[in-house]
């Protein structure tokens, strides 16, 4: 105990000294650095260092072990404060401006309303005339609210700027990236050289990428530009689709999240990703992948995600005199090599069968389906360090309306690989990843079976099977003895669980969220008592060494201890419910659940976005109370009746944000 509260000691020395700090580290001067770093858990195994030779301080070390969504409680940067405060009157005034009116805005018109705030978020903001009259003197009233959270501001300790400060020079000193890893791997620092090297060597594949310049893109983009305000008269006039092409543009950024799970020598391959945020076709995207969701909902072996999984395996009975095997397939680099040809062709077949069998507000052809497909998939240009590039294989991975794209096609491609398959009893797809449940027979040879199924004209696959248990999503699906199906929750060992700190300056009910929806995650998946009880004390340590107070983590407990697997299963989600309807109508009536009625509890709730800072006790009541005093003054009320302001916060200081990569 005396040699654990000695290292202690040695440690916040070692701090003081590595940061330049001058005042003594103690409760009464840096309180909450105190607090932050008396509680740290160093933890290499989640650093994943990729620089031969490089030391990594303790500081560099202890800073990045608080993950890189670790908020520091700096400064208040009150001119931010300003301008959200000012932005949502403008909001709230534009809200009155409209408030008359009757129409019942579709998903697709709030696609459309979401997009087009996107594209004008860097332009000059049009203004209600309201405006003066609902908030006159508004700038004074501003003032008035800052100085109302000045007031309310404690002190900050400067220890957090030093810090960055000290993170940042070692970064630019020793020339390195800092990059999340693949798979929630950790965190992984690279030099900058050797991160290029990869790179480059993705792009530099003719097979899926051939090189382009600035002059090429801009003249592409030119063309899109053109070709998409020609043929927007064709469209339905509701779209406005001139109104989706954006004042200013960019290609899509490329990067890669390095493979650590993965063997390498050197430097792990990495997973390339393209950031399509402010591409020319980014609108046309989200608009497409708008109309394409609830036509891939009839794709028959698509799951949406873990709790659709087991709703469909609860209802599954099999035969406890037969033999099954259990089997799961992935898809080898699935977006990078799929068909272009094929996924438009494909996506407008499904469009042509189903289009009549959902609620569109206005009609549209599917003509104009492969038309915003082209737009979609043929303009998929990147960019790395000034240097361009066009994918002219496959579809890029940020593209917003790829996974609607990918399922629809995937689900045409494999279709004469099921029928291949002898024995299927059951097939789920979660877009690449494949499980499957096969009766065998004595003298079922299995690797012939897996040489006769999983055949491709050009997709690849690499496939695991088991008589016993099989891992799925964040699964381990097993058999009994009887044939029964069981589960329970499966952690890939590469990922590192790493809780958001509990020191991190996020709102606290937040904070205090975490551990209850990770215990209903486990009480979702877990059909065994004794393994669910067991997890949930893993999950209550990992969050203990996150510094969650005992008293939340107890309260958590307590809360869902009498909480069952199937009050958990029962759907809520409008798409898994929309799915379960048209594939397993049975299901919705087990658990008696209907089709949701789109209805606000709240019709005139208006969402006050406002910039976080820890050091602001009562920030948002403060904020909520002002814009609740104004909102319902008489000359509000008259366009607006009963209006509820609710806070959401953004996150200023996350460590992401400071690492210059």
């Amino acid at each position: 105990m005396q040699h654990n509260r000695l290292s202690k000691n040695r440690r916040f020395f070692n701090m003081k000294k590595m940061c330049n700090i001058q005042t003594g580290l103690s409760k009464n001067k840096n309180s909450e650095l105190y607090k932050l770093f008396k509680t740290i858990k160093t933890d290499n195994s989640c650093i994943h260092n990729l620089v031969p030779n490089l030391k990594i301080p303790f500081l560099i070390t202890a800073v990045l072990s608080l993950g890189l969504k670790f908020s520091f409680p700096m400064k208040p940067n009150f001119k931010l404060i300003r301008e959200h405060i000012e932005e949502a009157i403008r909001k709230l005034c534009w809200s009155a401006h409209f408030s008359d009116s009757e129409q019942k805005l579709s998903k697709i018109d709030l696609t459309l309303i979401k997009i087009k705030k996107d594209i004008r978020k860097n332009t000059a903001k049009f203004h209600s005339k309201l405006e003066d009259e609902l908030f006159p003197e508004k700038h004074k009233l501003i003032e008035d609210l800052v100085i109302d959270l000045k007031k309310i501001t404690h002190t900050t300790d400067s220890m957090y700027g030093h810090l960055i400060h000290e993170f940042q020079l070692y970064q630019q000193q020793n020339n390195i990236i800092i990059i999340q890893a693949d798979k929630n791997a950790g965190v992984c620092l690279i030099r900058r050289a050797d991160y290029q090297t990869e790179v480059m060597r993705q792009l530099e594949d003719l097979n899926t990428y051939h090189p382009s310049t600035e002059y090429m893109y801009n003249s592409k983009m030119d063309y899109l530009r053109d070709e998409i305000r020609m043929y927007s008269a064709n469209f339905p006039t509701e779209l406005k689709l001139k109104s989706l092409i954006p004042f200013s543009h960019r290609a899509a950024s490329f990067y890669v999240l390095p493979k650590v799970h993965k063997p390498y020598q050197g430097i792990p391959k990495g997973r390339p990703i393209s950031s399509t945020i402010n591409t020319l076709n980014r609108g046309i995207s989200r608009l497409l992948d708008s109309i394409l969701q609830p036509i891939m909902n009839f794709v028959p072996d698509m799951v949406l995600d873990s709790a659709h999984l087991l709703l469909l395996l609860h209802d599954l009975k099999l035969n406890p005199n037969k033999k099954y095997m259990l089997v799961t397939a992935d898809i080898d680099a699935l977006y990078t090599n799929l068909s272009i040809k094929n996924c438009k062709k494909f996506t407008c077949l499904f469009y042509e069968q189903f289009k009549h069998l959902i609620n569109m507000p206005f009609e549209i052809k599917t003509s104009e389906i492969m038309r915003m497909l082209n737009w979609s998939l043929d303009y998929s240009f990147v960019e790395f360090e000034s240097e361009y590039f066009y994918q002219h294989r496959g579809i890029q991975m940020g593209n917003n309306a790829s996974v609607a794209i990918a399922n629809i096609t995937v689900y045409q491609e494999l279709v004469n690989m099921y029928k291949r398959c002898v024995g299927l009893v059951f097939r789920a797809r979660f877009i690449d990843d494949i499980l499957m449940i096969v009766e065998v027979k004595d003298t079922t040879n299995v690797e012939d079976w897996f040489q006769e199924t999983f055949v491709h004209e050009y997709l690849t696959f690499t496939h695991v099977h088991s008589f016993e248990s099989i891992d799925f999503l964040d699964l381990t699906i097993s058999l009994d003895k009887n044939n029964a199906i069981r589960t329970a929750l499966y952690k890939k060992p590469i990922n590192k669980h790493q809780f958001l700190h509990y020191n991190s300056a996020h709102p606290k009910h937040l904070l205090n969220s975490l551990p209850y929806s990770s215990s209903l995650r486990i009480i979702r998946s877990c059909t065994d008592m004794t393994t669910r009880n067991l997890e949930l004390d893993l999950l209550m340590e990992k969050f203990r060494k996150r510094n969650y107070p005992e008293s939340v983590l107890s309260q958590c407990l307590e809360k869902v201890k009498n909480f069952s697997q199937i009050s958990i299963l029962t759907p809520k989600k409008e798409l898994v419910i929309s799915n379960l309807r048209i594939h397993n109508p049975a299901i919705l009536a087990k658990y008696n659940v209907s089709m949701p009625v789109s209805t606000c509890v709240f019709k005139n709730r208006t969402f006050i976005v406002i910039p976080f800072y820890k050091n602001i006790l009562g920030m948002g009541k403060t904020v909520k109370y002002f814009f609740t005093k104004h909102c319902t003054t008489p000359k509000f009320s008259r366009f607006i009746d009963n209006i509820h302001v609710s806070i959401a916060y953004k996150q200023p200081n996350k460590l992401q944000r400071y690492i210059k990569n």
